[in-house]
C-alpha cells in the first residue's frame, strides 16, 4: 500500500523534547567539539560504550546526591534557626524550614542547573547535565518536570 503523496514527501516533523537527562563528566563536554567522530551526531546520548563521553561517572553521581542534600538541609536549617531566633513559633519554624528546603531545592535544580548546567554537587564533583536528544542544556520546562518527578517519587516511597 503506498502513502498518499503529501504524507511522502511531508518535511520531517522537530524531534519532541526528549524526557531523559543524562548526567556526564564536564570534561567531556567540554572536549566534545573537537571530537571528529564521522555518524554519531544523530545517535541518542549515553547509550552504552558512548564514545562521547569515555569518561567513568557512577561515583561521581553518588556522591553529588548527598552533597545537594546537605546543602538543601543546611540552608533550610539556616532559615529555622534564623526564624527561631527571631521569636517566630516552634510549629512556624518547622514549617519555614520545610518551605525553605523546598525553595533552595528548586533553585538548585532548575535554575542553577539551567544556568550552570549542573547542582551544587555536580558542579563540586565535576559532572553536568545535558538532554539526550541533542546533548544541550535541558529547558527550564524539562527541569521543573524533572523536578515534580523526584518530589512525587520522593514522596510515594515516603508513604508507600
Amino acid at each position: 500500500m503506498s502513502l498518499p503523496s503529501s504524507e511522502r514527501h511531508a518535511p520531517a516533523k522537530p524531534a519532541a523534547e526528549s524526557s531523559e537527562l543524562l548526567v556526564v563528566r564536564r570534561r567531556d563536554v567540554r572536549r566534545l567539539p573537537s571530537l571528529d567522530l564521522p555518524g554519531l551526531g544523530s545517535l541518542p546520548r549515553g547509550y552504552p560504550r558512548d564514545p562521547r563521553y569515555p569518561s567513568p561517572r557512577r561515583l561521581r553521581q553518588w556522591l553529588a546526591f548527598p552533597i545537594d542534600m546537605v546543602v538543601h538541609l543546611g540552608a533550610a536549617f539556616a532559615v529555622g534557626t534564623a526564624a527561631f531566633a527571631a521569636g517566630v513559633s516552634a510549629g512556624m519554624t518547622i514549617l519555614v524550614s520545610c518551605g525553605a528546603f523546598v525553595g533552595f531545592s528548586f533553585a538548585d535544580r532548575v535554575f542553577l542547573q539551567r544556568a550552570c548546567g549542573a547542582t551544587v554537587g555536580k558542579l563540586l564533583t565535576g559532572l553536568c547535565v545535558i538532554r539526550c536528544d541533542n546533548g544541550e542544556r535541558p529547558t527550564v520546562r524539562l527541569l521543573i518536570r524533572q523536578w515534580f518527578i523526584g518530589v512525587f517519587m520522593i514522596v510515594a516511597s515516603a508513604l508507600g
